[in-house]
């Protein structure tokens, strides 16, 4: 798809200002290929009238009023605006979640600098799917990399986390009350998961530290949660 001349109108969604600055700056040193329309900290500035953008940068994680990144990219993809996850984020599940619902690239924050943000900016305004570098084509594209948990499976980890003794989970679950005997069917499946890829978990801290690690679970700011991730 051949867009025409001119820079690449881009906004830029992140909840830290030195990115944004950083940002800022490859636009005024780079004119002729990015031209930043606006800069947000919050989905809300993000998505305020007279929004003129062809590509959004979005960050994943960490934004204040952003609990699912999904519906925002679905916002944007339906005004027409491209979106390119930038991020220093490495968990796969919420990338995998996040392209699924419409981004078309993937900038690691570590990946190459402003060289990777201006490529990717200029593939996803043209139509092209964008990848910085091998770490983020494998975090979107190895079947092998995380196990794939069933959402009863995911549901009942959540509420194992947040500290709900595992004969009370399934009277805490969703829809109907789960038999105690098919909670633990949950757990003996999930534990099989990640032994089938060569990370064992044998008790409950790591069970919950692993899906952690695969992005199923969002435990950084819980106070309840740091025991599993100080192991």
């Amino acid at each position: 798809m051949n867009r025409g001349n001119g820079p690449v109108r881009v906004a830029a969604l992140d909840d830290h200002w030195v990115c944004l600055y950083g940002l800022r700056a490859l636009a005024a040193e780079r004119p002729d290929k990015l031209l930043l329309t606006r800069e947000a900290y919050s989905v809300a500035e993000l998505l305020a009238d007279g929004l003129d953008a062809e590509v959004v940068l979005l960050d994943l994680l960490g934004v204040r009023d952003q609990e699912h990144p999904e519906d925002t990219i679905r916002e944007l993809t339906g005004r027409g605006i491209k979106v390119v996850l930038h991020t220093s984020s490495v968990v796969p599940i919420p990338i995998r979640g996040a392209m699924a619902a419409g981004a078309v690239g993937l900038v690691l924050k570590a990946d190459g600098g402003e060289g990777a943000v201006l490529e990717a900016v200029e593939l996803a305004a043209a139509g092209e799917y964008a990848v910085s570098g091998e770490l983020a084509y494998v975090l979107l594209n190895d079947p092998d990399l995380v196990a794939k948990l069933a959402p009863r499976e995911v549901e009942g980890l959540t509420l194992l986390a947040q500290g709900v003794p595992k004969k009370a989970i399934g009277r805490k679950m969703e829809g109907r009350h789960i038999a105690e005997t098919t909670v633990n069917t949950y757990f003996s499946r999930i534990a099989g998961k990640y032994a089938a890829l060569g990370r064992p978990v044998g008790n409950s801290v790591d069970v919950i530290r692993e899906a952690h690690r695969d992005g199923y679970l969002r435990l950084d700011d819980d106070e309840w949660a740091r025991e599993y991730l100080e192991h």
